[in-house]
């Protein structure tokens, strides 16, 4: 699935939604969109993001096909050896005279214009000479010019943002409420509905209404249980079906075993079934 060193996003795109279906896929949060932030994407970029295992699952499945163990994956990774270090290029020869005339040109490009302007400007050609035939005396020179990277401290107003992004936050609520056939609203579903989800999930200290939202918010199992076991019964009500307690929890994608008891005790006493 490669485009020569790059890769094919299309057709990886076109095995993951044939493997799991469009329906599944947005029903979950996972349906790969075209932009270049979607998760499909980033997930096989030179990252240092964190995935979901079911994104993590979902990839496995679509190339691995059936038969696939995790425990068979991990171990794969665990035997893999990794690779050395490239070397550094072997220095050319050189006279005296042409690294005297390269270091004096590389000298007044520093001291005028700094080590990355003079770089990607102009005397690109003066450094890539010293670094094959002079690295030693280049890098000794740049490391004296080296301009120190001095941030400015922007003080964030925490209170200020935890108010603004806990009002983002019951909105989101509110609109989604009703909606039944939702994925669960975990913590990490109420991120990504928010424009800086990544931020507000680190900084959790710092937005004390935003955590408090989420301690009282938050769908737990049982809660996302009872929800897609109401979407069932009534999908079936409107039908004019008879409930049925298998035809329920198949509908709900779940099982017996699964049922969580406070789930189990709402099928039994609400629905009575």
């Amino acid at each position: 699935m490669n485009n020569g060193k790059h890769i094919n996003y299309d057709l990886l795109k076109e095995i993951v939604i044939s493997a799991f279906g469009t329906q599944w896929l947005k029903k979950y949060d996972l349906y790969p969109e075209g932009s270049e932030v979607c998760w499909l994407k980033t997930i096989f970029r030179k990252h240092r993001k964190a995935f979901s295992y079911l994104e993590h699952l979902v990839v496995w499945h679509s190339i691995l096909g059936s038969g696939w163990q995790v425990a068979d994956i991990l171990k794969q990774v665990h035997l893999q050896t990794k690779g050395n270090k490239s070397l550094a290029t072997p220095l050319l020869d050189a006279t005296e005279k042409d690294k005297t005339k390269y270091r004096g040109l590389w000298l007044v490009a520093v001291v005028k214009n700094g080590i990355n302007y003079a770089r990607k400007y102009k005397f690109g050609y003066v450094y890539a000479w010293l670094y094959r035939h002079d690295r030693d005396w280049l890098l000794q020179v740049n490391n004296q010019y080296k301009v120190p990277n001095i941030t400015e401290n922007q003080r964030i107003d925490w209170h200020k943002r935890d108010r603004h992004l806990v009002k983002l936050l019951c909105r989101i609520k509110n609109d989604t409420e009703l909606q039944l056939d939702d994925p669960r609203h975990s913590m990490n579903w109420y991120l990504s509905k928010l424009y800086c989800g990544s931020t507000v999930g680190k900084h959790l200290n710092d937005l004390p209404l935003c955590k408090l939202f989420f301690m009282k918010f938050c769908e737990n199992i049982a809660e996302y249980q009872i929800r897609r076991i109401t979407c069932a019964a009534v999908t079936q009500r409107l039908s004019n079906n008879t409930l049925r307690r298998w035809q329920i929890l198949r509908m709900s994608g779940l099982s017996e075993q699964r049922l969580i008891s406070l789930a189990d005790t709402f099928l039994l006493r609400i629905i009575r079934i």
